[in-house]
């Protein structure tokens, strides 16, 4: 993506200062949005041709004004007990800080799947005056409103209702944690209030079903279906 000076270098135009972010495997734009505290509409009013979808080691425009830099002030961290049916989506909003930022202090996160009773170390950035900069109405509005609901309809299935709000089907998961396995027409799920493409339903001209058999693994998967292992698990 190709931005044009004025747009990082004129912050007095609108007093909103800008960075840049380059895109990681494996990140939406929702989770960049809650990475840096802002929502979804505003990168994507930057970013336009993100509704197309963004691609690894590619670059967004972000408004750092929302964003919570630790390095302005000192990091503290407080002890969380996870409960029961609490998620990292869940505890995150609790502290206004990112999932990302939770597994950063907590390395296990990364391979293990959280548990009742495991104790976390959640980062609290500290302003130069002392003061948390965590429990602002300001960025727990920003965290709120970028959330709004999606009653499923017949044919919709997870993959294109994540498809629909540019999420993984992780975070559409991590968004509805009592979400089962069939997905029920009628049901209302949590999504990100901003859609980066109307249709939710499957192409079946494009897509068919598979039923994964017991103890099948992706070794055979791959041989059955000629996709590599990052296609099958992006699908």
């Amino acid at each position: 993506m190709i931005v044009g000076c004025d747009a990082l270098s004129s912050p007095t135009q609108s007093q909103t200062s800008y960075r840049s972010h380059t895109v990681q495997k494996g990140e939406t734009v929702f989770s960049i949005a809650k990475k840096y505290n802002t929502t979804g509409k505003a990168i994507y009013a930057l970013n336009p041709d993100a509704r197309n979808g963004i691609q690894e080691n590619g670059v967004l425009v972000i408004p750092a004004a929302d964003i919570i830099n630790s390095q302005s002030g000192a990091v503290r961290f407080v002890t969380h007990k996870v409960k029961r049916k609490e998620t990292l989506f869940s505890i995150s909003q609790q502290y206004n800080v990112s999932v990302e930022d939770i597994k950063r202090h907590n390395k296990q996160l990364y391979s293990k799947q959280l548990k009742k009773g495991e104790k976390l170390q959640i980062p609290i950035a500290v302003n130069n005056s002392g003061t948390e900069t965590t429990t602002t109405t300001e960025t727990t509005n920003s965290a709120t409103s970028d959330t709004g609901k999606h009653v499923v309809k017949p044919k919709e299935t997870k993959f294109g209702i994540a498809r629909m709000y540019g999420i993984s089907m992780a975070e559409l998961a991590e968004l509805n944690p009592n979400l089962g396995e069939n997905l029920q027409i009628g049901t209302t799920l949590i999504v990100p209030s901003e859609k980066v493409t109307t249709e939710a339903s499957v192409d079946t001209d494009r897509f068919s079903f598979y039923e994964v058999l017991p103890k099948e693994g992706f070794y055979r998967l791959k041989v059955k279906l000629g996709l590599t292992e990052e296609q099958i698990v992006a699908l």
